[in-house]
């Protein structure tokens, strides 16, 4: 923007850069909460790697990504996610194996029982079944407790890492992309993913559920 003086002349201004772009190009480019960027930007303009909490990259991962026109960087996220999620499943299901088979053994085996007593016959055995099903619930909740370690913990660690780097990584993304993109954000992008990526998550949980 040109600048003038009292008496009409122009004043030379040098703009403030981070990282040899300009604030206002920088502005330009990201468009909505510009100031909480560029804030984040400028704290952190000599470091190539930093990390900063960005809870809406946490939380909305892929959505945030596609929202800020990150496509080849959500592109690799999707490729990490379906790797990370492949591996943790597959582990998860190996080690839980005997667990999930002892307890439907167990569910099998009280539903045989029922079917084959009478009602006498099944009420005289009413304390067996109330301590089997107090050993099945105990079951139950171990395996829980199980999958919250072999399958939830891991991808709260993997979202919080997401969300410590995601601000680097918008930078970085700015820095390659502002000279031959106009930026901004895009929420129509995000929308037509959402449901790709929840029929995704589907078939990774839709086997604990059975």
């Amino acid at each position: 923007m040109v600048q003038y003086d009292r008496f009409g002349e122009i004043i030379d201004t040098v703009e403030e850069e981070i990282r040899g772009i300009s604030k206002s190009e920088m502005a330009s480019f990201i468009e909505n909460n510009q100031e909480h960027y560029i804030g984040i930007f400028e704290k952190n303009e000599n470091r190539k790697f930093f990390l900063h909490m960005n809870w809406a990259a946490m939380f909305l991962s892929i959505y945030w990504m596609f929202y800020r026109k990150m496509f080849m960087t959500g592109a690799l996220y999707l490729l990490c996610s379906a790797i990370f999620s492949t591996l943790i499943f597959s582990i998860s299901l190996v080690s839980l194996k005997d667990d999930i088979s002892t307890i439907r053994e167990q569910q099998n085996k009280a539903t045989f029982y029922q079917s084959e007593y009478t009602t006498d016959e099944f009420a005289d055995l009413s304390g067996y079944f109330a301590d089997n099903q107090t050993k099945l619930n105990q079951m139950k909740n171990d395996l829980y407790s199980k999958l919250f370690s072999f399958i939830i913990l891991p991808f709260i660690v993997f979202a919080l890492v997401f969300g410590l780097i995601a601000d680097c990584l918008y930078r970085n993304h700015i820095l390659k992309k502002i000279e031959f993109s106009d930026g901004g954000t895009s929420n129509i992008i995000g929308l037509l993913f959402f449901g790709w990526h929840e029929f995704i998550g589907y078939l990774g949980f839709g086997p604990l559920r059975q």
